[in-house]
């Protein structure tokens, strides 16, 4: 039988032809387009797709050093050492994020939207640290000697030192907002890279000198973590944050406004793990709680990939129409979703051995519940997708709204599941508030650009008449 009365190839040969002609229509509607708009889709698109990749290497980098410098403090201060380098950095690192005001996401938002704000932003920035941030210590000063009472004189000495330097933590978060909000990934990628490396060396040199000690570690710690980071962000923003003028009373209201609402989502983060110690703390022994922890932070190891393209997401939307930021979330969401699923479905191939391994047959019981985990690992990475998307469309209370349903759920099924199930119920119950904040994240994400883009479509027909 000749092959033009074979209904298969003869089927065949249409779908040929019809695909041959839409990608002749696809490639003549691109030749259609001007020169100068097809060099700014393609370098456009590889700009993300380099920045995503830099970002996600930065992260791998940076975990690395940090997890190297954990290393060498335990080893070289021991148990007892390693626990009052912790407590004498307790009280900074909790205050430094809860009193910055959301600062950091705040000047993310604005310079995005003009980066010639960036010397007013950065003016900002030090106000803050300035009033917020002192303020802060001196109020903590008195707290230091009942939260530290089983310490020594000179850890309580050191810590309360350290409280000051809060301002500095404060006014370094306000300079990575307004590194990625210039879009200047690489170089907010060489700081969060720099830091640790740096923080690492100075380690290995205290180390092998054999002046390994709390204070010259504690000090040390000052100078890479603090001032050699400040230094090296006010290089790389050097021709961008000339004070020429003075503060912008108006403009700081709306960074402050904003920054508050995203501070609220904060709030939420720095309760939802205590509200979650609350709980399973009581209901679970040691050992379960030991376990439920290493189960944890095995499941989130995969975040490390939405964590990298949520950086850019809230500058990049900020800088877009609504329907061109939904549109580029979206795409980021499809990446995310098939990256985490293949990577859940692998570590949870992988994770008996792996804990084995790397935690020891102790910790054997935390494969099962790291393997409910990683459900709600996935959901909450694309959770953190939305909430930038949520604060670069100008819509941070979203986010946290989202985020706090979910926090509240987690909250009633922990409290209905653990005792019931025990660790494979503390599983669940997180995975089901991680669940439910995707879900509302969502819902609150469609309708907050659906007005936005209908209020820019009405814009463009009234300048086109």
């Amino acid at each position: 039988m000749s092959s033009e009365s074979d209904p298969i190839v003869t089927g065949r040969l249409t779908v040929l032809g019809h695909w041959l002609a839409g990608g002749a229509v696809a490639r003549l509607a691109w030749l259609a387009v001007p020169p100068s708009a097809q060099t700014y889709v393609r370098s456009r698109t590889t700009r993300l797709h380099r920045a995503a990749a830099g970002t996600l290497l930065a992260s791998i980098g940076t975990a690395t050093t940090t997890l190297l410098s954990s290393i060498l403090l335990a080893r070289g201060l021991g148990p007892e050492g390693r626990g009052a380098f912790e407590a004498i950095f307790f009280l900074p690192r909790l205050l430094t994020p809860l009193v910055q005001l959301g600062l950091s996401d705040a000047n993310t938002f604005f310079c995005s939207r003009d980066s010639l704000q960036a010397p007013r932003l950065f003016l900002h920035s030090l106000i803050v640290a300035g009033s917020a941030g002192l303020a802060a210590a001196i109020i903590a000063l008195p707290f230091l000697g009942p939260l530290l009472r089983q310490y020594q004189g000179d850890v309580i000495t050191l810590a309360a030192a350290m409280l000051f330097a809060i301002p500095m933590g404060i006014v370094s978060l306000g300079l990575n907002g307004l590194l990625r909000g210039h879009l200047a990934y690489r170089s907010y990628n060489i700081v969060r890279f720099l830091g640790p490396a740096a923080e690492l060396i100075a380690l290995a040199a205290l180390f092998f000198a054999g002046a390994f000690n709390l204070v010259t570690v504690t000090f040390q710690h000052v100078f890479t973590a603090g001032i050699f980071v400040v230094a090296l962000q006010l290089f790389l923003l050097r021709r961008s944050i000339h004070l020429t003028e003075g503060a912008s009373w108006p403009l700081l209201r709306s960074t402050l406004a904003y920054g508050l609402k995203v501070q609220t989502g904060t709030v939420s983060l720095v309760a939802s793990d205590s509200l979650s110690r609350i709980v399973l703390v009581p209901m679970l022994s040691p050992a379960q709680f030991g376990i439920f922890s290493v189960a944890t932070r095995v499941a989130q190891a995969i975040l490390i990939v939405p964590n990298a393209f949520s950086i850019l997401l809230l500058p990049e939307v900020a800088k877009q129409r609504a329907d061109t930021a939904i549109r580029l979330t979206s795409s980021f969401l499809k990446l995310n979703l098939l990256i985490l699923g293949v990577g859940g479905v692998v570590l949870a191939i992988v994770l008996s051995p792996l804990v084995r391994l790397v935690y020891g047959p102790a910790f054997q019981e935390a494969v099962t519940p790291a393997r409910i985990l990683l459900a709600g690992v996935v959901c909450s990475g694309l959770s953190s997708l939305i909430a930038e998307t949520l604060k670069g469309l100008g819509r941070p209370l979203q986010a946290t709204i989202a985020y706090s349903i979910g926090v509240a759920v987690a909250f009633i099924c922990l409290l209905v599941f653990v005792p019931h199930f025990g660790l494979a119920g503390a599983a669940l119950g997180s995975t089901a508030g991680y669940a439910v904040g995707l879900l509302v994240g969502w819902t609150l994400l469609r309708f907050a650009w659906r007005p936005l883009a209908a209020k820019e479509a009405q814009a463009q027909v009234e300048a086109a008449s």
